[in-house]
């Protein structure tokens, strides 16, 4: 979710994945709720995409700023990889000025490279080094809280344990929640150091739960990307998708995204009603 999504006048299911077991089921209370960090938390979605487009820029590329939109969902290594690629396609023979050649600062005598001149591993490790650099150094200024996000989690972990699920690396994870005030209010948070696979693969979500001693099926899950709800899907979570509203202020889903529940924005007043139906429900109804 990015700054300027209009204010969503209803909470709805989401017709391309009607066969998808919903948070709106009548009588469904979860046990426990797990939150995707980026874009559903705070506003550091934009600033990643910026990042992402900063090291790319930095390293020649003809339209780093598309290839960083294109990118959004991937974890840093797998966004590392591909930025790596790219370089190794457009950088040609004897273009010694570009960032990782032959004789680019932190070039190492011997190196192997490929004929393009590229070092892929070595490359490739120092693009996920420059970017998880400029993430943190942008983190550490503060983050942006999207709207009714902190109050959300608030009123949730009041009666249930509530985890973050994220593709971020463990320290980047750690510093936007305690940047973000979300630490105390946390029993846990998944980052991809902590399982084989991240979005979307389910590991990190099915892990997060396990931490919290549900099962998947009780619990909730709020993402804003197909790569995220594909993974809360996938773990069996019940997934909101918290995504763009159409002219009218309703929420609109892009093909592909498995979410069964759609919303604009966490102010919005059905959706609140739900979610105090959630928080009223005595501990026996919770799934």
């Amino acid at each position: 979710m990015v700054p300027g999504r209009m204010e969503s006048v209803s909470f709805l299911p989401n017709p391309a994945a009607s066969s998808q077991p919903s948070p709106l089921d009548p009588g469904w209370v979860p046990r426990c709720a797990v939150f995707d960090c980026d874009g559903v938390l705070m506003d550091t979605e934009r600033q990643w995409v910026d990042s992402v487009a900063t090291v790319a820029r930095e390293y020649g590329l003809a339209d780093p700023q598309g290839l960083a939109e294109g990118l959004t969902g991937m974890t840093a290594e797998q966004i590392a990889h591909r930025v790596a690629e790219a370089v190794a396609a457009e950088r040609l023979p004897g273009r010694a000025s570009a960032p990782g050649s032959a004789s680019a600062p932190g070039a190492c005598a011997g190196e192997v490279r490929d004929p393009e001149g590229a070092a892929p591993a070595s490359l490739e490790a120092e693009i996920l080094t420059a970017l998880t650099d400029l993430d943190m150094e942008r983190l550490s200024r503060g983050v942006d809280l999207l709207p009714g996000a902190l109050e959300l989690v608030r009123a949730l972990a009041a009666v249930m344990p509530v985890a973050v699920a994220s593709n971020s690396r463990r320290d980047v994870l750690d510093l936007k929640m305690r940047s973000g005030g979300y630490a105390p209010l946390l029993s846990t948070w998944v980052s991809t150091d902590d399982v084989p696979a991240g979005k979307p693969a389910p590991d990190m979500y099915a892990e997060a739960v396990r931490r919290m001693g549900c099962t998947p099926g009780q619990a909730v899950a709020f993402e804003d990307s197909a790569p995220g709800a594909t993974a809360a899907v996938r773990a069996g979570t019940r997934v909101v998708g918290l995504v763009a509203a159409d002219g009218s202020g309703d929420p609109v889903s892009a093909p592909g995204f498995p979410a069964a529940a759609l919303v604009c924005s966490f102010l919005d007043p059905q959706f609140l009603g739900v979610v105090r139906g959630w928080t009223g429900a005595p501990a026996a109804r919770r799934d």
